[in-house]
């Protein structure tokens, strides 16, 4: 748990398993009558929200993401940097999860492997504390183009970057 991390368990319980961190001015919090489970393994980035809800096994919850009362996280997905996602949401396992509100934009098996990779990636600062791996999640760019729907055929660009120690590990659908 990092620092300015708020945990609010003063309603109901909240789980974080093993080897799960929860990092800078994150906010967990518990509505009446309902619980938090964070799995093992799961990263949750600075400035995240998680407002009752469930994250399984080997997640990352990207950057000042929201997540909110019911919503389900199965294991090995991404929530992309900013993503809010809405009450009631389920992500299925292996999924990138996008957007406000957030909706899945890729499946694939390789997404477990990336935040397996990103989990097993940690070390120590020379003062011996831990250091998490710093993960940059974001929408970089949709393009309208041609005709069609009112939006036109739609292009989107995600990266996902893994920055540890000048470690790029790169991401890229087109």
């Amino acid at each position: 748990i990092w620092e300015h991390a708020v945990i609010r368990a003063d309603l109901e319980s909240i789980t974080i398993g093993n080897g799960s961190n929860v990092q800078d001015c994150c906010v967990l919090h518990v509505p009446p009558d309902d619980c938090i489970v964070i799995g093992e393994e799961v990263s949750i980035g600075h400035g995240a929200i998680v407002h009752g809800a469930q994250v399984d096994d080997d997640c990352i919850v990207g950057i000042n993401a929201t997540l909110l009362d019911g919503v389900h996280v199965e294991r090995g997905c991404i929530v992309a940097a900013n993503a809010v996602v809405p009450p009631g949401t389920h992500i299925p396992a292996n999924s990138l999860a996008a957007g406000v509100p957030a909706r899945v934009i890729k499946q694939d098996e390789k997404l477990l492997d990336f935040v397996r990779e990103n989990a097993s990636i940690t070390g120590t600062c020379g003062n011996g504390t831990w250091m998490a791996p710093t993960v940059v999640i974001g929408l970089v760019a949709e393009l309208v183009e041609g005709e069609g729907p009112p939006l036109g055929n739609t292009f989107f660009l995600v990266v996902v970057q893994l920055v540890v120690a000048g470690l790029n590990v790169g991401l890229r659908r087109d």
